[in-house]
């Protein structure tokens, strides 16, 4: 589809290339003149040439000034009316509000003019004998007095904002402008004289004999610029506990004067002049003449509303006692329904309400953010980990690890108050710090005992805190591309497809974390919630994806390159490989070209889906990590999401009208509406008439719809307890396509099940693990049908008529793809890498000192738990598929525990006749235990199917079993029938030998680097490297914190050696008492370095073969 596309052809310049060469009329109209001599037109002056031209800032343009000043006609001391006093006051709240939105003091407060007269209407500064004008109904007190006394409360107001801008929580320019021209704000007069001033004012109008409407119309006015300086004068946490009567107060005082509306004055009124846009020409400034037109007074008051939310919000917020507390109440501002950007006084008095030098909430030390982290994340106090730490590490202690999460926590609920580019940036420079944090948290609990079963989930579970909180900000990352609309239309697909696998690699930790932890817990209910909320999420990624597929109109090598700009912000070790298990680009386009044309995918099920769940969800009752009203604002936010797959899918469903995607942050910030235009998109939505017409363009389409089968995206539902069902829809590819070759009527074949929800228990998450198993019943000369095998599933059959009998082929039956072969050399050998003899014989040496996991607890010695020969090799293959992203400690542990659950042997016959569950909670310590239970299940079968319950004695073959890959393959033949036609690789092959610089380039996989060594390795070298450079990486050269210094390699032949420090240790026992428990003694090795030392960067995670 893109042959016919040409984007690389050359652009002329904007605007056309017409252009009229001018020099020569001005060096003819400059020939007489002298050098360097300027001319001056009258009252046309340098500022005035400035503003004649426009210099791409919407804030800063102008036209020039027109010849009147406002500023030669204006008299400070003129009389006033109190309604024309009034209308000038209300318009300097304008002033002041425009200042708070962004723009400059020149352009808005000081065009009131008497912002620059107030020594002339001093009354003490006033000649003897100053004709005053003896007006009762015009006072000169109005002007001496109260106006002088508003003025103070205005400027004093600018200054304590100013001040709390000039902290750089929030930015220069980007947020607000800081530029005074030399104009006072009153920064040496006390708030207390200008509250005095003020009420002194009050008491004057109090006594006075104006008319009572007119003398309260002023007092109410006086006293809300009293009550916002005060709550302004609040910055202290002692000061800030006043937040919540001041708010009262002054929202009293705005609902009286919102009831009494001032009536702008007459055309002659002396009070128009006292506002001049153009004032800026007279102060020392550079910004050029933008006359700014004010809002109205009732936007005004609403603005000022705004800020009072504001300040509600942080007095909210302080009561708020939790970091993940924080981070939702976070998320609500930037996501939620009632999402609008705050006034950036707001934005820094809440970061500073946060954290402000080195103090917490006001109250906490920073260290509370490490207990919170741990305790809000995994469930598990901070003090139950610290004694488990063992510091015997040079790089990672428990300070360095505190430190950090310190350091990116505070960072990231900052964010939440940033302006939303600044705030896209500062998470895109974050990720490196979670990434930073992950790899300390995997030495730290690399170097955990494992004495008992709450060592172990220690160990198990640190580092999964960053990966959660490093994805969660991943995920901020690409959405908030959708809000700012910085994705061209080509690139959003690929946004939806990467955000459907970043929230994929998100649930698998919460699905890993939620199985060890106390189901009675806040921290357990909130991963409840965000698990469900992801699912729901992913469907909706998925159905986007595929739906923006049509958009593609790039070339794959013009959007490899849009992609690795897009996303250059994501870590990488030294070869340019990503620490993170997300999918290349290059995935994306491989998926495009597999996936087939049967056009059987409804996005409006997937939407119906993610419907229902978040219907679900905003019932969600129990115990989370957010207060009652921030409960209450999730469910709308929750609402508001469900309502817009709502809307998807009901605009998907109308089959008269063609649609166009619209994104629109104010409707939604991550998901776009349909609008109707004549944009047909989807076959199966349209009648036979416009098939024939359109049949090749929807053909091309669903070739681009990629979320079916090569994605293995499509979640699965969970059904758990009785009164919890959840509606699933599906359709059978197959069962069309025969319908179409018979002619007969094509329909989709779907699932409805009745939805019951329990307000206190969510729906679980929609996950890869619970696939509900769906079998093909076709009976000859019958219609085909489906039988649901989830339990207590009620089943109402939908229809969803497509016709296509006058446009669709019949199509030939093709049989099943043939497996792809694992290849087994290079086309062109790799050189054999100089020395490496030398460097193979030093690890050899060095590994006959050190007793690794592999050595004791490696699939090898899975076999040994059997007598009967089958069942070892059996045995052996089950161990290999335990071992993926799994310990080798944790992976013998949950062999034994498998082998004891089915019966005391390991037999494809006694995995058979076990139960899911059993097997489930036999293995529940490997990761992604959940899919590995499917896996060896369906293996199991297989093998008794087609290989007569033996494994098989070829790499094809094993890899046709499910879960098993190359590098269980070559292992597995080489313990279960000492065969050896290759090498094992894993990711301990793969960074050693890299470090080791024997590929050349660097290999990007370990299927890569596995051909590489096989090309050059001597073949009698092949069954013991694995095993050999395994234990090596487990002991020595690991993934992080490589022990360099105890190398032998070091010394020249590594080129990834860092110079190691001089270090004395000693040993010393410490003995730790828990609640309820025995004592637990561990000795400590401490560790004294004497030369600073920088390790090699690290590689990929840490997993055993």
């Amino acid at each position: 589809m893109y042959d016919d596309m040409d984007l690389d052809e050359p652009y002329g310049p904007p605007g056309g290339d017409s252009f009229e060469d001018v020099t020569g009329l001005f060096a003819g109209a400059g020939k007489d003149m002298a050098q360097e001599e300027l001319l001056f037109a009258e009252s046309f002056g340098l500022m005035d040439a400035m503003s004649a031209f426009e210099i791409g800032e919407p804030r800063m343009d102008s036209g020039m000034a027109i010849d009147h000043d406002v500023w030669d006609r204006f008299d400070p001391l003129s009389p006033l009316l109190p309604e024309e006093l009034c209308w000038m006051l209300d318009r300097t709240f304008a002033c002041e509000m425009e200042w708070h939105a962004g723009n400059t003091l020149s352009q808005s407060v000081f065009t009131f003019l008497y912002v620059h007269q107030l020594a002339d209407i001093n009354p003490d500064l006033l000649p003897p004998g100053y004709p005053l004008q003896k007006d009762p109904r015009r006072p000169s007190e109005l002007i001496t007095l109260v106006l002088r006394t508003a003025v103070f409360g205005l400027l004093k107001s600018c200054d304590l904002v100013w001040r709390e801008l000039a902290k750089k929580r929030v930015y220069d320019i980007e947020d607000w402008q800081s530029d005074k021209c030399d104009v006072t704000l009153l920064e040496g007069v006390p708030v207390d004289l200008v509250l005095r001033k003020l009420d002194e004012s009050c008491t004057w109008l109090r006594h006075s004999s104006l008319p009572v409407p007119e003398r309260d119309a002023l007092c109410d006015r006086l006293l809300l610029r009293k009550s916002l300086l005060q709550l302004f004068k609040l910055n202290t946490p002692e000061e800030l506990d006043e937040l919540r009567p001041l708010i009262t107060i002054a929202r009293s005082i705005l609902r009286r004067i919102q009831t009494q509306p001032i009536v702008s004055p007459a055309s002659d009124s002396p009070a128009l002049n006292a506002f001049d846009p153009r004032v800026i020409r007279r102060l020392h400034t550079v910004v050029p003449i933008r006359v700014l037109e004010l809002p109205t007074q009732d936007v005004v008051w609403q603005s000022i509303g705004q800020l009072l939310d504001g300040w509600e919000h942080i007095s909210h917020l302080r009561e708020v006692h939790s970091l993940w507390g924080w981070k939702i109440a976070g998320s609500l501002d930037v996501w939620g329904p009632e999402r609008k950007l705050q006034y950036p006084y707001i934005r820094s008095l809440t970061q500073g309400v946060f954290c402000d030098r080195n103090a917490v909430l006001g109250e906490y030390p920073v260290t509370w953010l490490v207990e919170q982290f741990f305790e809000d994340t995994l469930g598990i106090p901070y003090r139950a980990i610290l004694p488990a730490i063992v510091e015997d590490t040079t790089q990672w202690t428990a300070r360095d690890v505190e430190t950090q999460i310190i350091r990116t926590t505070v960072v990231y609920i900052k964010t939440f108050w940033y302006n939303p580019p600044r705030r896209r940036r500062a998470l895109m420079r974050s990720v490196a710090d979670w990434q930073l944090l992950h790899e300390g948290l995997l030495t730290v609990s690399s170097h955990i005992v494992l004495q008992d079963q709450n060592s172990a989930m220690i160990a198990f579970a640190l580092p999964k805190a960053a990966v959660i909180w490093k994805l969660t900000v991943i995920r901020e990352i690409i959405l908030s591309g959708f809000q700012q609309q910085l994705y061209a239309p080509h690139e959003r697909s690929v946004a939806y497809w990467y955000l459907a696998h970043v929230v994929e690699q998100h649930l698998d930790v919460l699905e890993t974390l939620r199985s060890f932890m106390h189901h009675g817990s806040a921290a357990y209910h909130e991963m409840q919630h965000q698990s469900q909320f992801l699912s729901a999420l992913q469907l909706m990624a998925i159905c986007l994806s595929a739906m923006t597929a049509a958009d593609l109109t790039q070339s794959m090598d013009r959007m490899a390159l849009n992609f690795g700009r897009r996303y250059k912000w994501l870590p990488t070790d030294e070869a340019g490989l990503l620490l993170l298990s997300l999918p290349p680009f290059g995935r994306f386009p491989r998926d495009l070209k597999t996936i087939s044309d049967d056009g059987t995918f409804l996005p409006q099920e997937y939407l119906r889906l993610a419907r229902d769940m978040l219907h679900s969800l905003s019932n969600f009752g129990t115990r989370t990590l957010c207060d009652p009203q921030q409960r209450e604002e999730r469910r709308k936010s929750v609402r508001d999401l469900a309502s817009v797959a709502e809307s998807l899918m009901s605009s998907l469903s109308k089959p008269k009208k063609s649609m166009r995607l619209e994104w629109d942050p104010e409707y939604h910030p991550w998901f776009p509406r349909y609008n109707p235009i004549p944009f047909p998109l989807y076959a199966h939505m349209v009648g036979p008439e416009w098939l024939a017409i359109e049949m090749p363009r929807v053909r091309a389409l669903s070739q681009l719809i990629v979320f079916v089968s090569c994605l293995h995206l499509l979640p699965r539902p969970r059904t758990t307890g009785s009164n919890i069902f959840i509606s699933v829809l599906m359709s059978s590819s197959k069962v069309l396509k025969r319908k179409a070759a018979t002619g007969s009527s094509v329909r989709a074949s779907s699932y409805h099940t009745p939805v019951t929800y329990e307000a206190s228990e969510p729906i679980h998450a929609l996950r890869r693990s619970k696939r509900v198993k769906v079998k093909e019943e076709v009976a000859e000369g019958s219609s085909s049908g489906h039988v649901c095998e989830a339990q207590e599933l009620s089943v109402k059959k939908v229809d969803v008529v497509a016709k296509v009998t006058a446009v669709k082929k019949p199509k030939k039956d093709v049989s099943p793809r043939k497996a792809k072969a694992i290849p087994q050399s290079l086309a062109v050998p790799h050189p054999a890498p100089p020395n490496w003899r030398e460097v193979y014989d030093k690890i050899k040496d060095m590994r006959q000192s050190i007793v690794a996991p592999v050595d004791t607890m490696g699939c090898d010695q899975a076999q040994f738990g059997e007598t009967d020969p089958r069942n070892r090799r059996f045995a052996t293959l089950v161990s290999l598929m335990l071992s993926s992203q799994t310990k080798d400690e944790v992976t013998d542990a949950a062999v034994a525990k498998l082998r004891e659950a089915v019966g005391g042997s390991l037999s494809v016959d006694a995995i058979l006749k076990a139960d899911e569950s059993k097997i489930s909670e036999a293995i529940a310590k490997v990761g992604f235990w959940r899919r590995k239970t499917q896996y060896i299940k369906q293996a199991a079968q297989k093998l008794h199917d087609e290989f007569d319950s033996e494994v098989p004695k070829t790499v094809d073959e094993l890899c046709s079993l499910p879960g098993v890959g190359p590098k269980m393959a070559f292992l597995a033949l080489q313990v279960a029938w000492n065969i050896n036609v290759g090498i094992g690789v894993d990711v301990h092959v793969h960074r050693i030998t890299n470090r080791l610089g024997w590929h050349k380039p660097p290999t990007k996989n370990p299927e890569e680097t596995r051909l590489n060594l096989q090309s050059w390795l001597p073949v009698e070298l092949h069954p013991e490297i694995n095993h050999l450079l395994v234990g090596f990486g487990q002991t020595i050269c690991a993934p992080v914190g490589p022990r360099c210094d105890q190398c032998e390699l070091s010394n020249g032949l590594c080129p990834s050696a860092k110079k190691a420090p001089k270090k004395t240790q000693r040993r010393a026992k410490t003995v730790i008492s828990t609640a309820g428990g025995p004592q637990i003694e561990i000795a400590v090795e401490k560790t004294t370095t004497t030369e600073s030392v920088t390790s090699p960067s690290p590689d990929a995670p840490d997993t055993e073969s």
